[in-house]
């Protein structure tokens, strides 16, 4: 049949070329993550326990207007019923001179 090598040059550095490159990107991902938790801690440390907060951007001082909270509300609401069509459905209504868009 001839001279068939097993490893064939060209497919052998193919070989290395792919170990090399899996090796340095797994390499880099587990330094990344090595230095978040260490960053994660040491902000943990630097930040004193009664400023932590969960509640995300809201301040203590903030209120949230009841007219927003109620449009929040209803706008869930209609959500979660559907429209039926897909696209969410839109009601034309006339607005008197005083009422906001």
């Amino acid at each position: 049949m001839g001279d068939v090598s097993l490893m064939d040059p060209l497919f052998s550095s193919s070989l290395e070329l792919m170990l090399v490159g899996m090796g340095s990107v797994f390499f880099f991902l587990t330094l990344l993550v090595l230095a978040m938790l260490l960053m994660s801690r040491l902000v943990g440390l630097m930040v004193p326990v009664g400023q932590q907060s969960s509640t995300g951007n809201t301040r203590p001082g903030d209120v949230i207007p009841a007219a927003h909270v109620a449009a929040i509300s209803a706008a869930i609401a209609m959500h979660r019923r559907g429209s039926g069509d897909g696209h969410g459905s839109r009601t034309t209504e006339t607005s008197g001179p005083g009422d906001r868009v």
